[in-house]
């Protein structure tokens, strides 16, 4: 992971993130302005800065020496880094808390630019409003925004250490799996607009309520100013009950209620991608679900906010696409797949059967949900895998898999709700492998989805 800041000195690092010399290096290195921040010894080169990161499953102290052999011209390291005889002479700056000492950069970097910042975050549909956006943007100005989800504590600083002189907006991505998360991230990126996408029973394990989740996606409003914009979604009542935080300007997007950027119209094609219309313009969108026209929506409103009207914003709309596993549609050997394996949650899979229902098969092909586990939910999780086979089997799919222990409360659901013999466990990929492959057919449409952790994209190869 590598930033590309710019412009600042090795010695203005020290005293930003109130750090001390550890080593003996020829002090004139300290005016050398390092080329990047990064935080991986392997993909680390010549004239970065190495901050030594320890998580859960790695600590980067012990990859400082690797860090110096390819190149780097730093390194931060906790004071209780003991560097070697060799490395005296490198520049190895001691700190309490070498991610705290990245996240003081970053705020202290951020500040360098006095740009507007678009901060989004939400349940679902974050990454896909983020690309949106930051595209329709980019039709007027040079846009800086996050890579992938880079929205964490974590990727957040390494996103804004990316920002140049020649960057006129930033789109940033705010992922959160606790309280207070969300304003320690708007105390880096200091948002001038934000934009909430929506809030449903994502990372229960954490938050514990969907309460709790509305409570830490509305610390971006607790820190937006009487000068910012927010931005809803007016169909969620949850953000609707939120709005009078809002201190500046508020705009809604929206479906089914009266919202400043609304569709009036929705026609979906065979492969259940929508053609909206907003203030008489008609866009036809390349990625599918009811889920993404919220998410069109929502970067309309931004691009309004920035003077973008939406004739201007259709023309990248209809050419964009979602990044890999976010409910790609794909047709093959057929079959009609929708593989959305890069996470789920009850909002988002509930999103995905609404997709799968409105998929005609061809023949006698059948609409099959092959559904993974929903991890971090917690105390809530067997609840909400039941909610989840109900809600298969009052869409009247024709065939749930399970894959995964806790889908165990899917397939019951469904039974109750009269799937019968229509359903089936699988204990993991390699068992959903074998079971599919003989199983399904010609003019099936099949869905396959579950958390990041489960891999079932695994399952996709196997079918394509």
């Amino acid at each position: 992971m590598t930033a590309t800041m710019q412009g600042i000195t090795i010695r203005e690092i020290l005293k930003t993130t109130d750090g001390r010399l550890m080593t003996e290096p020829d002090l004139s290195v300290l005016d050398l302005a390092p080329r990047d921040v990064s935080i991986d010894s392997r993909t680390i080169r010549e004239g970065e800065i190495f901050f030594a990161i320890k998580g859960a499953k790695f600590d980067g102290h012990r990859f400082v020496g690797e860090a110096f052999r390819q190149g780097a011209c730093a390194a931060v390291v906790r004071y209780t880094y003991n560097y070697k005889d060799s490395q005296k002479d490198r520049v190895i700056v001691g700190v309490e808390d070498t991610l705290v000492a990245l996240q003081k950069l970053a705020g202290f970097y951020r500040r360098m630019f006095p740009m507007p910042l678009v901060a989004i975050t939400g349940s679902n549909g974050k990454t896909t409003t983020k690309d949106m956006t930051s595209r329709i943007l980019g039709m007027r100005f040079r846009v800086m925004s996050t890579r992938g989800n880079f929205n964490n504590l974590i990727g957040l600083p390494l996103t804004l250490l990316r920002l140049v002189p020649e960057d006129e907006v930033a789109v940033v991505e705010l992922g959160s799996s606790a309280r207070g998360e969300i304003d320690q991230l708007c105390q880096l990126a200091d948002p001038s607009v934000g934009l909430i996408t929506n809030i449903g029973p994502a990372h229960l394990e954490f938050f514990g309520s969907i309460g709790k989740v509305a409570e830490a996606k509305g610390e971006l409003l607790d820190y937006l100013d009487n000068s910012s914009t927010v931005i809803l979604n007016r169909d969620d009542p949850l953000l609707r009950k939120m709005a009078r935080k809002a201190k500046g300007r508020l705009l809604w997007f929206g479906i089914r209620e009266e919202a400043d950027i609304r569709t009036t119209a929705i026609e979906f094609d065979a492969d259940g991608c929508a053609t909206i219309r907003v203030d008489e313009v008609d866009i036809h969108l390349k990625v599918p679900g009811w889920h993404n026209v919220y998410n069109a929506l929502g970067a309309i409103a931004v691009g309004r906010v920035f003077g973008i009207s939406v004739e201007q914003s259709k023309g990248v709309l209809e050419e964009f696409l979602s990044a890999p596993l976010r409910c790609e549609v794909v047709r093959t050997k057929g079959l009609c797949l929708i593989n959305d394996t890069y996470n789920a949650n009850p909002a988002s899979t509930k999103a995905a059967l609404d997709l799968l229902r409105s998929l005609k098969p061809r023949g006698d092909g059948r609409r099959i949900a092959v559904l993974g586990e929903m991890l971090e939910l917690g105390e809530y999780g067997p609840e909400a895998h039941e909610e989840i086979g109900r809600y298969a089997a009052q869409l009247g799919i024709d065939c749930i898999f399970g894959v995964g222990n806790l889908t165990k409360k899917v397939l019951d659901a469904a039974v109750s709700k009269g799937m019968g013999v229509k359903v089936g466990y699988l204990r993991d990929n390699i068992h959903a492998k074998k079971r599919l492959r003989g199983f399904i057919r010609e003019g099936d449409v099949i869905l396959i989805k579950g958390s990041r952790a489960l891999g079932m994209e695994e399952i996709v190869k196997e079918i394509r």
